[in-house]
């Protein structure tokens, strides 16, 4: 008799072992199980806003479990960022963000987290260019023509951005670089004053999202001289990109994605990265984004990752460059 017990000892323990992992692979594979919150770091109503809102209710479809969008501003996005990197990595806590995610911590002297370490990339939503922009009493209806006015007059000519350290603020240090020019920056709390400021003759140039600006550029209180992305834009299709315009290697564009904490076990990863690349390839859906302005990108984990490590470097080096600190 006494031989039997340690292999019944050996047999119960392996019977709760089977059940442990079997209960713990059934609580993934029922993933999700109650409703997953997507934070978006900035306010309702925009861009950025409408687009979460829109994936979030193709996803409650796929899901069966409601997708809320909570709205969590301020810090430059560093606020809502830093929740979801403090939650736990169970598929239940997402961030909706761009570019900035990677910049942020590039020019700011101190961020609460690691822009890639601390992040699971999941899937790339969509993107959009900017477009170049100036008021129409600015001599120059072609970007040839601006960089020559600027050259003509350094530190004269001024361009006006969003705040410091941000994508459009790089983009103008960007556009200094490459087309050798000294363009002095003034910054603006937003995008309202940003446009008030070019609409009134304050500013001579800057760089503003398509969706915003094309009735003003319709309407002739701005001038649009370049599209900033690599292709021209559908709905603007006789405005040219910076690049045929004498600036071959210049891309300015707003891309958004989706994050989770790091530690995401591997089957949610793909499961919300492959949910979200199949809804971004319905044809309804690209449609609705196109009406947005934007541009679908449907790339995976993998894809995301890489594209986020390049845009770290690509304005890593810029920030370098132009010494841009946001204190």
């Amino acid at each position: 008799m006494t031989p039997l017990l340690p292999r019944l000892r050996r047999r119960a323990a392996l019977c709760i072992a089977f059940a442990t992992a079997t209960s713990f692979a059934g609580a993934q594979e029922s993933w999700p199980a109650h409703p997953v919150k997507l934070v978006v770091p900035y306010a309702a109503g925009g861009t950025s806003d409408l687009l979460a809102r829109y994936i979030a209710q193709n996803l409650t479809e796929a899901w069966g479990q409601p997708v809320l969008v909570e709205n969590r501003t301020g810090a430059g996005t560093v606020i809502g960022s830093s929740t979801v990197a403090k939650a736990k990595p169970d598929g239940y806590t997402l961030l909706m963000t761009n570019n900035t995610h990677v910049i942020n911590p590039l020019v700011m002297a101190s961020v609460p987290y690691d822009p890639l370490r601390d992040f699971m990339p999941l899937a790339r939503l969509a993107s959009t260019p900017y477009l170049l922009l100036v008021n129409p009493k600015v001599p120059a209806t072609t970007v040839q023509e601006y960089v020559a006015l600027a050259r003509s007059r350094p530190g004269k000519l001024n361009f006006g951005t969003g705040g410091p350290g941000g994508l459009t603020h790089l983009g103008g240090e960007i556009f200094n670089a490459q087309a050798k020019t000294e363009i002095a920056m003034i910054h603006y709390k937003g995008a309202a004053p940003l446009t008030a400021a070019a609409l009134s003759g304050e500013i001579d140039a800057y760089l503003d999202a398509p969706a915003t600006t094309t009735q003003l550029v319709e309407q002739g209180k701005l001038r649009a001289l370049a599209v900033t992305g690599p292709q021209r834009l559908p709905t603007m299709p006789q405005v040219p990109t910076v690049r045929e315009s004498g600036l071959p290697d210049y891309d300015v564009t707003i891309t958004y994605v989706v994050l989770g904490p790091a530690g995401l076990p591997a089957n949610v990863r793909d499961r919300i990265g492959n949910e979200i690349t199949r809804i971004l390839g319905r044809t309804d859906v690209q449609q609705k984004l196109q009406s947005l302005g934007l541009t679908p990108a449907a790339a995976g984990p993998r894809d995301t990752a890489s594209w986020l490590q390049g845009e770290q470097e690509k304005y890593g080096r810029v920030v370098k460059t132009a010494r841009i600190k946001v204190e």
